[in-house]
């Protein structure tokens, strides 16, 4: 049986050390050194705005699409559209102004719930976002014969992704099993030397949605020499 699509954001703003992730009605907020989970009426995403509140931080923000396209497959079947993000935050004090990127998503459901996923975004300030996927097809497939996919949306480039020819991806995990650091290879159709990127978690937590339990953790990266932010979202959660 299939489900409704699920629709989510991630939003990152490290002017203002603001990321979070927002699955249907829930999220998870990192703000001020904590990471909070929030969930029900408190949190809201529209198709072009967001709002959450929390005892920590509270944003409404606005979503001016950039690029939009498709993630490379994967077994995963989600859509991207990268976003400018404008709007207030208050933590604690009178609002702040907010601006930051921002990712929509939207994935079809997926009823086989052996299935191990893994989806990695990296976003620059110049408006470029890669996007790794990882799909385990059952419990028993081997590390090593995972699903891996890889493209990149550009604002300057308008929609469409560009997939990459070949992936290479790796994680060390830390002793609770969530993600803390990444790094991949990346390689364009005749290329001879890949893109790289490299990632260390600033917080990792996990989140619980529609009866299962993600595992979200936020992550600095850098991406062919640039600065980035970015998820690395892992389902089932360890």
């Amino acid at each position: 049986m299939s489900g409704p699509d699920l629709a989510g954001l991630d939003l990152w703003s490290p002017e203002r050390e603001l990321f979070a992730a927002i699955r249907g009605n829930a999220a998870l907020v990192f703000a001020n050194g904590t990471v909070t989970a929030v969930q029900g009426q408190a949190v809201e995403l529209g198709d072009r705005s967001a709002r959450v509140e929390s005892d920590g931080v509270t944003f409404d923000v606005t979503l001016n699409p950039l690029a939009e396209g498709t993630a490379a497959d994967a077994g995963l079947h989600r859509s991207l559209q990268l976003c400018e993000v404008e709007g207030t935050m208050a933590a604690g004090g009178r609002p702040k102004s907010l601006h930051g990127l921002g990712l929509r998503t939207r994935s079809a459901h997926d009823p086989v719930g052996a299935r191990r996923r893994r989806f990695v975004t990296a976003a620059t300030a110049d408006g470029s976002l890669v996007s790794v996927a990882a799909v385990r097809p059952d419990a028993g497939t081997p590390h090593g014969d995972e699903l891996l996919a890889a493209s990149e949306l550009t604002a300057q480039g308008g929609n469409g992704a560009v997939v990459f020819e070949e992936v290479r991806f790796s994680t060390i995990y830390g002793p609770d099993g969530l993600p803390r650091k990444a790094s991949a290879e990346l390689y364009r159709p005749g290329d001879e030397l890949p893109a790289r990127m490299s990632g260390q978690a600033i917080s990792a937590a996990t989140l619980e949605r529609n009866g299962a339990t993600i595992a979200i953790a936020f992550f600095r990266w850098t991406v062919t020499g640039r600065p980035a932010w970015g998820t690395y979202e892992l389902e089932p959660a360890p």
